[in-house]
């Protein structure tokens, strides 16, 4: 690795919101993706840097959120229009409590799929499925 020039960046690329109230329960700083600035990052890529992206998220007024991992990673796939999404995790990969099904590699669609039935979900739901996986 002696010479090696590796660049990698962070920014706010995703843009948050928060989950807000439900059934009187303040989520507080629980949140879900609003935004990708999918340009930003095509052109930190564009110039061969890695992109480093997190599980908060910014609102326009500078607040932070605490997001979903799999929230952040599918939304990110699915702008950038990526062939593939490729989790990590302790399990050995990514089990979805919808189907119970253990999957290592989610193709683009059926990650895009996965992210349709997160967001028909109450956000009391998102919460304990987040707590669930942590």
């Amino acid at each position: 690795m002696h010479g090696a020039k590796i660049r990698v960046c962070s920014g706010n690329f995703v843009t948050a919101r928060p989950v807000g109230i439900y059934k009187g329960v303040d989520l507080c700083h629980t949140g879900e993706v609003r935004r990708v600035d999918s340009e930003a990052i095509r052109q930190q890529l564009s110039i061969n840097n890695i992109v480093l992206l997190s599980h908060l998220g910014y609102s326009p007024t500078g607040e932070i959120f605490n997001l979903a991992v799999e929230d952040v990673a599918t939304q990110v796939a699915v702008s950038l229009g990526a062939d593939k999404l490729i989790l990590f995790g302790e399990d050995g990969g990514f089990v979805t409590v919808i189907t119970r099904c253990a999957l290592k590699f989610w193709p683009i669609l059926q990650s895009a799929w996965l992210v349709s039935i997160w967001l028909n979900m109450t956000p009391l739901t998102r919460l304990l499925l987040s707590f669930h996986a942590t």
